[in-house]
């Protein structure tokens, strides 16, 4: 094994001392930046679940409101029945129904004692 000279022996302890700088240097510009890293990441995040959020509920929004649609014809063709059954009866029984107003209203006329 070859001895060193001092020179060399201060030569390679110079080397490792700027390699240490430069190891603490990157060190520290990585702790540096770690807020900004952190806070840039967590803002990327916020937004990517806000885009999903909303993309769910406007699926959600869009189902719900179809949904809605076919329970709303529904219970108008219902109406709509009803409102058929209503005017046939009407129109098969109004001279009946007109008659028995009559009698309840006025009473029946053999009923009336002059």
């Amino acid at each position: 094994m070859e001895e060193m000279s001092m020179e060399q022996v201060l030569g390679l302890v110079l080397k490792l001392e700027a390699q240490a700088k430069e190891i603490v240097k990157e060190a520290t510009d990585r702790r540096d930046a770690l807020p900004e890293d952190v806070e840039r990441r967590l803002s990327e995040m916020r937004e990517k679940y806000l885009k999903e959020a909303e993309h769910r509920i406007s699926v959600i929004r869009d189902s719900e409101a179809e949904v809605l649609s076919k329970e709303l014809d529904a219970v108008r063709s219902e109406h709509d029945e009803q409102m058929k059954r209503l005017e046939r009866a009407s129109a098969e029984r109004s001279a009946e129904w007109a008659e028995l107003i009559f009698r309840n209203v006025v009473g029946d006329v053999a009923d009336v004692q002059v």
